[in-house]
Protein backbone atom coordinates (compact mmCIF):
# COMPACT_ATOMS: atom_id res chain seq x y z
CA UNK A 1 0.00 0.00 0.00
CA UNK A 2 2.68 2.52 -0.88
CA UNK A 3 4.93 4.17 1.67
CA UNK A 4 2.22 5.08 4.18
CA UNK A 5 2.67 5.77 7.86
CA UNK A 6 1.62 3.11 10.34
CA UNK A 7 -0.66 4.33 13.13
CA UNK A 8 -2.06 2.66 16.23
CA UNK A 9 -5.70 2.97 17.23
CA UNK A 10 -8.21 0.93 19.22
CA UNK A 11 -9.46 -2.33 17.80
CA UNK A 12 -13.08 -2.10 18.92
CA UNK A 13 -13.89 0.62 16.37
CA UNK A 14 -12.50 -1.46 13.49
CA UNK A 15 -14.25 -4.79 14.04
CA UNK A 16 -14.83 -6.40 10.64
CA UNK A 17 -13.36 -3.43 8.75
CA UNK A 18 -10.61 -3.59 6.14
CA UNK A 19 -10.41 -0.01 4.87
CA UNK A 20 -11.15 3.31 6.55
CA UNK A 21 -10.54 7.02 6.14
CA UNK A 22 -8.43 8.79 8.74
CA UNK A 23 -8.62 12.50 9.50
CA UNK A 24 -5.25 13.98 10.37
CA UNK A 25 -4.70 16.90 12.76
CA UNK A 26 -4.24 19.12 9.67
CA UNK A 27 -7.85 18.35 8.67
CA UNK A 28 -6.75 16.25 5.69
CA UNK A 29 -8.53 12.92 5.11
CA UNK A 30 -6.41 9.94 4.08
CA UNK A 31 -7.38 6.41 3.05
CA UNK A 32 -6.06 3.68 5.32
CA UNK A 33 -6.09 -0.10 5.55
CA UNK A 34 -6.32 -2.19 8.66
CA UNK A 35 -3.00 -4.03 9.03
CA UNK A 36 -4.17 -6.01 12.04
CA UNK A 37 -6.13 -6.03 15.28
CA UNK A 38 -5.36 -7.50 18.69
CA UNK A 39 -8.79 -7.70 20.36
CA UNK A 40 -7.37 -8.95 23.68
CA UNK A 41 -5.80 -5.53 24.33
CA UNK A 42 -8.04 -3.44 22.04
CA UNK A 43 -5.14 -2.33 19.83
CA UNK A 44 -5.11 -2.08 16.03
CA UNK A 45 -2.59 -0.97 13.43
CA UNK A 46 -3.53 1.11 10.38
CA UNK A 47 -1.45 1.86 7.28
CA UNK A 48 -2.22 5.38 6.10
CA UNK A 49 -1.50 6.34 2.50
CA UNK A 50 0.55 9.38 1.59
CA UNK A 51 3.31 11.33 3.23
CA UNK A 52 4.08 10.32 6.80
CA UNK A 53 2.65 12.57 9.46
CA UNK A 54 4.49 13.71 12.55
CA UNK A 55 4.89 10.75 14.92
CA UNK A 56 4.34 10.99 18.66
CA UNK A 57 7.25 10.41 20.99
CA UNK A 58 6.73 7.57 23.47
CA UNK A 59 7.53 8.46 27.08
CA UNK A 60 10.55 6.68 28.56
CA UNK A 61 8.63 6.22 31.83
CA UNK A 62 5.00 6.24 32.88
CA UNK A 63 3.61 9.09 34.99
CA UNK A 64 2.99 8.31 38.64
CA UNK A 65 -0.49 8.07 40.12
CA UNK A 66 -1.81 11.61 40.58
CA UNK A 67 0.34 13.17 37.86
CA UNK A 68 -1.25 15.28 35.14
CA UNK A 69 -2.08 13.88 31.71
CA UNK A 70 -3.89 15.12 28.61
CA UNK A 71 -5.76 13.09 26.00
CA UNK A 72 -6.62 14.04 22.43
CA UNK A 73 -9.71 12.79 20.67
CA UNK A 74 -12.68 13.65 18.50
CA UNK A 75 -15.73 13.21 20.74
CA UNK A 76 -18.92 12.45 18.84
CA UNK A 77 -17.12 13.35 15.59
CA UNK A 78 -17.07 17.07 16.44
CA UNK A 79 -13.39 17.52 15.68
CA UNK A 80 -10.29 17.46 17.80
CA UNK A 81 -10.48 18.17 21.50
CA UNK A 82 -8.06 18.15 24.41
CA UNK A 83 -9.01 16.47 27.69
CA UNK A 84 -7.09 17.14 30.88
CA UNK A 85 -6.88 15.01 34.01
CA UNK A 86 -4.64 12.86 36.14
CA UNK A 87 -3.59 9.23 36.32
CA UNK A 88 -6.11 7.78 38.77
CA UNK A 89 -4.53 4.36 39.15
CA UNK A 90 -2.72 1.51 37.47
CA UNK A 91 -4.08 -2.00 37.48
CA UNK A 92 -5.60 -4.67 35.29
CA UNK A 93 -8.78 -4.74 33.27
CA UNK A 94 -10.63 -7.72 31.86
CA UNK A 95 -9.85 -8.18 28.20
CA UNK A 96 -11.68 -10.50 25.87
CA UNK A 97 -9.53 -13.49 26.83
CA UNK A 98 -7.41 -12.42 29.80
CA UNK A 99 -6.69 -9.51 32.09
CA UNK A 100 -4.45 -6.80 30.69
CA UNK A 101 -2.43 -3.95 32.23
CA UNK A 102 -4.29 -0.65 32.14
CA UNK A 103 -4.04 2.94 33.24
CA UNK A 104 -7.14 4.62 34.63
CA UNK A 105 -7.39 8.33 33.89
CA UNK A 106 -9.97 10.83 35.07
CA UNK A 107 -9.99 12.87 31.83
CA UNK A 108 -13.64 12.94 30.63
CA UNK A 109 -13.38 10.60 27.61
CA UNK A 110 -16.55 10.02 25.56
CA UNK A 111 -17.42 8.30 22.29
CA UNK A 112 -14.89 9.41 19.70
CA UNK A 113 -11.99 9.71 22.12
CA UNK A 114 -11.21 5.99 21.72
CA UNK A 115 -7.82 5.56 20.08
CA UNK A 116 -6.67 9.03 21.03
CA UNK A 117 -3.21 9.43 22.52
CA UNK A 118 -2.66 10.22 26.20
CA UNK A 119 0.29 12.53 26.89
CA UNK A 120 2.35 13.45 29.93
CA UNK A 121 3.18 17.08 30.72
CA UNK A 122 6.25 16.90 28.43
CA UNK A 123 4.10 16.00 25.41
CA UNK A 124 5.29 12.37 25.34
CA UNK A 125 2.77 9.59 24.68
CA UNK A 126 2.01 7.49 27.78
CA UNK A 127 -1.04 5.63 26.51
CA UNK A 128 -4.05 5.37 24.22
CA UNK A 129 -7.67 5.87 25.28
CA UNK A 130 -9.48 2.54 25.09
CA UNK A 131 -12.73 2.88 26.99
CA UNK A 132 -14.61 5.56 28.85
CA UNK A 133 -17.72 5.52 30.96
CA UNK A 134 -18.37 8.23 33.52
CA UNK A 135 -15.40 8.63 35.83
CA UNK A 136 -13.83 5.35 34.69
CA UNK A 137 -11.67 5.96 31.64
CA UNK A 138 -9.21 3.30 30.63
CA UNK A 139 -6.03 3.81 28.63
CA UNK A 140 -3.67 1.17 27.28
CA UNK A 141 -0.13 1.97 28.51
CA UNK A 142 2.15 3.08 25.64
CA UNK A 143 4.61 0.19 26.03
CA UNK A 144 1.74 -2.29 25.59
CA UNK A 145 0.55 -0.35 22.52
CA UNK A 146 4.05 -0.51 21.04
CA UNK A 147 4.43 -4.22 21.84
CA UNK A 148 1.08 -5.07 20.26
CA UNK A 149 1.60 -2.95 17.13
CA UNK A 150 5.06 -4.47 16.68
CA UNK A 151 3.55 -7.96 16.95
CA UNK A 152 0.77 -7.04 14.48
CA UNK A 153 3.33 -5.49 12.09
CA UNK A 154 5.55 -8.60 12.18
CA UNK A 155 2.62 -10.96 11.53
CA UNK A 156 1.19 -8.71 8.76
CA UNK A 157 4.52 -8.55 6.94
CA UNK A 158 5.12 -12.28 7.40
CA UNK A 159 1.80 -13.21 5.74
CA UNK A 160 1.49 -13.31 1.94
CA UNK A 161 -1.44 -10.85 2.03
CA UNK A 162 0.55 -8.27 4.14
Amino acid sequence: MGDGRQVATVGHVLSGTEAVRVKLASGEWRPARVAGVDPSLDVALLRIEGEPGRPVTPAPAMPRQGQAIAAVGAPNGWGFSLLAGIVSRYGEASGMFQTQPMMQIDAPATGGNSGGPVFNTRGEAVGMVSFGKGAFNQAVPIRRVLEMTDRIRRSAFASPAG
